[in-house]
């Protein structure tokens, strides 16, 4: 439930806002739009991640669903990432001069 900051169009330039975090092979990511986290519990989204995290394919289905259910009010859009390894983060600034180029 985030408040838009910066908005792509609004100024010549938009600096990203950028944030580096550990995972973990198996970890699950939902990126999701206040459409999902306004209309389900954040308690009823980790039960549904939970017992369906072996099919994110219908665990998206289903938290789209459950937004609709209860209510619908807004679009809703999901996307389920899940780390299949591990993988160190590129630190530094050589290593984030190399990420600018490929």
């Amino acid at each position: 439930k985030n408040l838009v900051t910066r908005a792509v169009g609004i100024d010549p330039q938009v600096e990203a806002e950028v944030h580096t975090y550990t995972v973990e092979q198996g970890d699950i990511y939902l990126l999701c739009s206040d459409g999902l986290s306004d209309m389900v519990s954040d308690e009823d989204m980790q039960l549904t991640l939970s017992s369906l995290q072996t099919n994110l394919s219908l665990a998206a289905q289903q938290l789209v669903q459950q937004a609709n259910d209860n209510g619908g009010r807004d679009n809703v859009s999901v996307i389920l990432v899940r780390i299949a390894r591990e993988f160190p983060a590129r630190t530094g600034w050589l290593a984030k001069l190399k990420s600018w180029f490929g």
